[in-house]
């Protein structure tokens, strides 16, 4: 019998062990924003007709490659290639570049990366039949540093099909790129730290390029004869949601616009709310009146909100307005405590953003509008002189 009990002890204790034992799963790191199941898509616009006139009279496909070795690269095409690509696929945007995000792969802390596996490719906007996917990876870098490295110190937008294409790696940036950084590292990339592109001759090219922050992203410039032959300076924009999703690109010859390609999936209208401003935490006194919580919101799609207090709704829901102030009045009479006002925000993509204000209310004195010690003293007093008074009377 003692067998017995001894041998369901050991076997209940292996149950109960079993959830302990099975291998942890490995931690996202912070800066990658990317979840499995979500679907990304970029939709690619090529200007055909007179945007490329110029370009091509200047023979600056030529001359960009003479530099950039697009043509060396498998896989790569330069910008005659890339533009001939597409003539016969119909109206624009005619070509799409998904990802659909399938793993998220253990952090490499020695590199710094952290690579993302899912189903690319490419669609055919106007004609679908004709599209090709396949599965690949994409890379997110650590910080920006690493992603300086990663995009070849701006290499990256010298062509969309070198980010679009399955395979190369600049769809996601890390979260809150410092695009400073990335100017100030990029820029001696260029020069001797790296490209040899704009240190004179004979060590360098002696080209005029640079690149220039802008909001969430960056610019590369190359004025009018600063390139060979370019008769008409070359402006490439890249931009970056603050969580890293690639948003749009531009390259633009003069005022001629060749390339644009834009986030389709998710919108970029859809991106999550932002707080604009709202209130610092704040104290109250016990018996506070007409207390009200103001937050201001901005979203392309605004949709819906709600406030929390502790973790539960409170009040009714509704509807607000990009960049309008939202108002929010706490009940009168909440006991002495820390009360945690979180506010969500929807938008029609059901995209979700959070909130907090933190309210304190002070505890109330123990005789309401007298200071404790104050009382005292005057109670010690008076008890004092009635002492006195007495012992003068029985004298």
């Amino acid at each position: 019998m003692k067998k017995t009990k001894m041998s369901i002890l050991v076997i209940l204790s292996f149950v109960l062990l079993v959830p302990f034992m099975t291998p942890a799963r490995a931690q996202t790191p912070d800066y990658v924003s990317v979840e499995v199941g979500t679907y990304f898509q970029w939709d690619q616009t090529i200007n055909y007709g007179a945007d490329f006139v110029q370009w091509f009279a200047d023979n600056m496909t030529a001359h960009w490659d003479k530099v950039w070795g697009h043509s060396a690269i498998t896989d790569a095409q330069t910008i005659t290639e890339l533009h001939d690509a597409w003539t016969a696929a119909g109206a624009q945007p005619s070509a799409g570049f998904p990802a659909n995000i399938s793993v998220i792969y253990p952090e490499d802390t020695t590199t710094g990366i952290t690579n993302i596996g899912g189903l690319g490719g490419y669609l055919v906007l106007n004609y679908l039949s004709f599209s090709s996917r396949w599965t690949t990876n994409w890379t997110i870098a650590k910080d920006t540093a690493t992603f300086v490295e990663l995009t070849g110190s701006g290499f990256f937008m010298t062509c969309p099909n070198l980010f679009l294409v399955p395979g190369y790696s600049y769809l996601f940036a890390p979260k809150d790129v410092d695009w400073a950084e990335y100017v100030a590292l990029a820029n001696i990339g260029l020069g001797a730290g790296g490209w040899n592109i704009t240190n004179a001759e004979p060590e360098g090219w002696g080209l005029d390029i640079t690149l220039v922050e802008i909001t969430d992203g960056v610019s590369m410039q190359v004025p009018a004869m600063g390139w060979l032959n370019n008769t008409l300076p070359v402006t490439i924009n890249i931009t970056y949601e603050p969580m890293g999703w690639l948003r749009r690109y531009t390259f633009e010859y003069g005022t001629n616009m060749l390339f644009k390609v834009e986030r389709s999936v998710p919108a970029i209208a859809s991106d999550p709310p932002v707080v604009i401003s709202s209130d610092a935490d704040f104290s109250v006194e016990w018996d506070y009146t007409g207390v009200i919580l103001h937050w201001t919101p901005s979203d392309l799609d605004p949709k819906t909100y709600r406030v929390l207090q502790n973790g539960r709704s409170v009040g009714l829901p509704g509807f607000w307005t990009n960049g309008t102030e939202i108002q929010f009045a706490i009940d009168d009479g909440l006991a002495p405590g820390v009360y945690n006002f979180t506010i969500q925000l929807t938008d029609y993509a059901d995209r979700s953003t959070y909130d907090s204000i933190i309210m304190t209310v002070k505890a109330k004195p123990a005789i309401p509008g007298y200071d404790t010690l104050a009382i005292l003293g005057i109670f010690s007093i008076t008890a004092i002189s009635i002492i006195v008074v007495m012992k003068r009377k029985n004298k």
